[in-house]
């Protein structure tokens, strides 16, 4: 796949991503950017164009399913995302979540800000990403991170 968005030196292609809004923008000397930007709206790849330069797509917005999600799960997950990120910093790999750290209001925006949050192991970011709404993001979240939480656990114990 010459062309293809590279990570990590792999070739690699998804068929769901993040439109994204640059939010703050500087220009270093070397001619590279430093950009801030926010997800705006999913979105699915319809079909992939010829790269020329660059790999193109014909993308599609995929609206989120909007539904009820009960607080208890929100809970569930946003304690699973801090005790795992709390045993990541025993080994230096990644801070604790700041105890003051906040949650939207809103379900749909509180489970994006808490797939931000969880280590990058844990948020599988295509299947996070391709989760049909609100509740099946939760509960792939939830399961990710209490299966790395177990492993966490296992590897301190064994020294």
């Amino acid at each position: 796949m010459s062309g293809a968005p590279r990570s990590a030196g792999v070739n690699q292609r998804m068929a769901v991503g993040t439109r994204a809004v640059i939010t703050k923008a500087a220009a270093l000397s070397d001619g590279r950017w430093l950009l801030i930007v926010r997800g705006d709206v999913r979105i699915r790849v319809g079909e992939w164009l010829a790269d020329d330069p660059y790999p193109l797509a014909m993308v599609e917005e995929w609206a989120p399913r909007v539904e009820a999600v009960g607080s208890d799960l929100l809970q569930r997950v946003e304690r699973s995302v801090r005790r795992t990120r709390g045993l990541l910093s025993e080994s230096g790999a990644t801070s604790a979540l700041p105890a003051e750290t906040q949650l939207d209001d809103d379900p749909e925006v509180a489970s994006w800000q808490l797939c931000t949050e969880a280590p990058s192991p844990c948020s599988t970011p295509s299947a996070v990403l391709s989760a049909s709404g609100t509740a099946e993001r939760l509960a792939l979240l939830l399961e990710l991170t209490e299966a790395m939480e177990l492993d966490l656990h296992r590897m301190l114990a064994s020294g």
